[in-house]
């Protein structure tokens, strides 16, 4: 690929950082390190002019300076330089309109691109500064020579080299080579022969090994073997142009994709919209379950010369909360391959227009009887899904594999769920893995599905696999990306299912789910006393707790004295419940207890002592033996009082 093209890519994406030499403030009427150093020789008086005679280099001029002169007076000459008021700021200020480069490395000691980003930009010179790189929404710009602002950090002798490059280790310097290990490096305004990128190569890039991981290198007429002897080490891309010819060019490219860019996540909605309204119009984004989409964009002040292309994108809301217009998105962006059908009152044709030289898909108006978008798959056959440590095993289900420009995509469809597979560029988890699920059209089909993904969910790999496509692949269960919320719904539906199984077993009948409500708290609490009914042990208790009158304890106390052993407490009442338009009676509730005792007499030596009138009594019983049942019958009354 062409590597300018392959550069606005890697911007549009937000992988580049931006390092800016002294060539790229020339425009500005700024000198580049060459010109800079004949100043710093014309400030030397007359007969100290031969010592600098055999020196070109700005570091060998500024060492020389400072050690004639002094470092205030190098400074001196510096700010006298610098603080000149720019002749331009046009490349400047075009950077700050790719809201993608976010991160910029300077040599320069000038202050343009402060003043290009006004209050949107931050400075690192110093360790202490770290802290404010981590400010949303604000370039930072790490100037690693120093600035004039503080004069001590200035980096520019030979000694003040030796001393930077001798301290690596420093924050400013940690944060960098971080930023070069992770971003491609884009540099501006440099030649091979710059002091700079020589001590760069040589101090910082041969340290950090594979480091960095590509770079692009904007420069006119770079010496071709120079070139080819950079380029055994390091991943250069060389682009053959100035910066002033190049950055024109890479923002108008990047401008026209800002809209699906923001779409895409690469860069913020709310950013994309106040580029927009900086040139006369107003944008707004819409964020769903699938993603971000424009939903409308129109001209902020009508008697602006923007006003004039009649501009007005509204794409109203369809049925469903929006469903149809956004698997048109899904479908036209390559993120989903679902039929899209639209009627003719709620679309028209979209195409693509300008809004301040950024794409924008409109409606133009045309009507239509009917619009059916669909995507043919490239195979079709049947698969099973099966889980290799527990063996469950869920067949026949319907596969399509899709593929576009974009993606490909397996999905698989069953009555009561989905699942898309789309393929990543991770090493370990090479599957991006989508699941949906549909409510299961009876009890038996639930609890075959969630009892399946239940024990997925228990560290279990998943293999889908289908002997007509010769397709086998793996899904271990995503432990660490998975979302909370669908573990939680899979292990609730299984618990769900599998107790309204049981409850059918039981009693011989079959619940309808076709008109049934979704099931609520206190039908899990229903669920769990038909559950307890069924069970002939019944439901284990931790301990059961009575109310007895203050002057009737003592009685009570010496019948159950010495030892308390068996206890059997039935209620009065038969206890009856319905579910799911189910009545069940599920009889008189027993609590039978071996080995009881009182567990509170601390508590209820305290209540008779304070005079209360009424005793909490709490029961446990010491092997565990306590359980709660339900019998047909009323049973044995306990010994508590009446």
């Amino acid at each position: 690929m062409d590597p300018l093209a392959e550069l606005i890519n890697q911007i549009r994406s937000g992988n580049v950082i931006l390092w800016a030499g002294s060539g790229f403030s020339r425009y500005a009427g700024y000198p580049d390190g060459k010109k800079l150093a004949e100043i710093i020789k014309d400030n030397a008086q007359e007969p100290d002019s031969e010592y600098f005679k055999d020196k070109q280099q700005l570091i060998d001029v500024a060492q020389e300076f400072t050690e004639l002169y002094g470092s205030e007076r190098l400074i001196e000459i510096l700010e006298s330089v610098f603080n000149e008021e720019p002749t331009s700021l046009q490349y400047h200020q075009l950077l700050t309109q790719i809201p993608q480069i976010a991160c910029i490395i300077t040599t320069n000691y000038d202050m343009l691109f402060e003043e290009a980003y006004g209050d949107r930009i931050c400075s690192v010179v110093k360790d202490p500064d770290i802290p404010k790189s981590k400010v949303q929404d604000k370039v930072v710009i790490y100037k690693i020579h120093g600035s004039l602002q503080f004069s001590d950090t200035i980096i520019i002798t030979k000694d003040d080299y030796r001393d930077f490059y001798a301290n690596l280790d420093s924050l400013v310097w940690t944060k960098v080579k971080t930023l070069i290990s992770e971003y491609t490096i884009l540099f501006l305004g440099y030649a091979f022969d710059d002091i700079d990128i020589q001590y760069l190569f040589d101090n910082v890039f041969k340290k950090l090994g594979d480091a960095p991981k590509e770079i692009f290198w904007i420069s006119p007429n770079l010496p071709q073997h120079k070139l080819e002897y950079y380029s055994k080490e390091y991943p250069i891309r060389y682009i053959n142009s100035t910066a002033e010819e190049a950055i024109p060019k890479i923002k108008e490219r990047v401008d026209k994709s800002l809209i699906v860019d923001a779409e895409r996540g690469y860069v913020r909605p709310i950013t994309v919209s106040k580029v927009l309204e900086n040139r006369g119009f107003i944008a707004e984004f819409r964020t769903g379950s699938k993603g971000t989409h424009i939903t409308s964009v129109g001209v902020k002040d009508p008697d602006s010369p923007n006003a004039g292309i009649g501009l007005k994108l509204s794409l109203k809301p369809l049925a469903r909360e929006h469903g149809e217009i956004e698997k048109l998105y899904d479908l036209f962006s390559g993120r989903n391959f679902d039929e899209v059908q639209i009627a003719s009152e709620n679309y028209s044709i979209l195409f693509k227009a300008s809004a301040g030289g950024i794409d924008v898909p409109i409606p133009d108006g045309t009507e239509a009887a009917h619009l059916t978008i669909t995507c043919q798959p490239v195979r079709k056959f049947t698969s099973s899904v099966t889980l290799k440590r527990s063996e469950r095993c869920i067949t026949n289900i319907k596969t399509e594999v899709f593929a576009s420009n974009y993606t490909v995509q397996v999905v698989l469809f069953h009555p009561g769920f989905k699942i898309i597979l789309t393929p990543t560029e991770e090493t370990e988890n090479i599957w991006q893995m989508e699941i949906s699920f549909e409510k299961p059209k009876d009890v038996l089909m639930g609890k075959e599905i969630f009892g399946f993904f239940d024990d997925w969910t228990k560290d279990d790999e998943m293999l889908i696999s289908s002997d007509l496509a010769d397709m086998c692949i793996p899904i271990p269960f995503p432990r660490g990306s998975m979302p909370k919320d669908i573990i939680e719904y899979i292990k609730l539906n299984s618990y769900v299912y599998l107790s309204l199984f049981r409850i059918q077993q039981f009693y011989g009948i079959r619940f309808d789910l076709k008109g049934a409500e979704p099931i609520l708290k206190n039908d899990l609490d229903v669920m769990g006393e038909i559950l307890t009914a069924i069970d002939d042990k019944g439901k284990q208790l931790d301990a059961i707790s009575a109310k007895i009158q203050a002057d009737k304890y003592d009685a009570f106390r010496q019948r159950i004295n010495p030892v308390m052993g068996p206890l059997c407490i039935t209620n009065k009442r038969i206890l009856r419940c319905k579910l799911l338009n189910h009545d069940f009676e599920l009889g008189y509730g027993i609590i039978d207890g071996q080995n009881m005792y009182i567990s509170n007499e601390d508590e209820i030596k305290s209540s008779l002592e304070n005079g209360e009138s009424e005793i909490k009594v709490t029961f446990k019983s010491k092997t565990g033996d306590l359980y709660l049942r339900y019998c047909k019958d009323e049973g044995t009354r306990s010994p508590l009082p009446e």
